[in-house]
């Protein structure tokens, strides 16, 4: 929040607010299809051999492209390309290894590997 001339809180128009519709916008620009082309069903019912361009895309390298897509907005005048390239596979890692944990199934009675016990005095 900022202040006005007459000493009365204002909202900063690059808040939260608009930060999340920015998310928000970047997270459904995958999905709603370009206007003209239709849905990739219908295109796949017409063509029974799909081209490259009519299959699904990945969507761990959507959800890359679109979290680097944020972190280039936001701080690409502070980091020089070496530093970005380095962004972009922390965020491909830990997209990675997010996956990896949702694969991993457990039952509803694992535990930990250790055991609590308060230290009472």
């Amino acid at each position: 929040m900022i202040r006005n001339k007459k000493s009365k809180l204002c909202f900063d128009p690059v808040g939260r607010r608009s930060f999340g519709k920015t998310v928000a916008l970047a997270a459904l620009t995958p999905i709603v299809p370009i206007a003209g082309q239709g849905l990739a069903s219908e295109r796949l019912q017409d063509n029974k051999d799909p081209s490259p361009a009519d299959q699904k895309p990945d969507p761990i390298a959507t959800t890359v492209d679109s979290l680097f897509a944020i972190v280039r907005a936001r701080y690409s005048n502070f980091l020089d390309q070496d530093q970005l390239a380095k962004v972009k596979r922390s965020v491909q890692n830990g997209i990675n290894a997010g996956e990896r944990l949702k694969r991993f199934k457990i039952a509803n009675g694992d535990e930990p590997s250790f055991v609590f016990q308060a230290d009472v005095p």
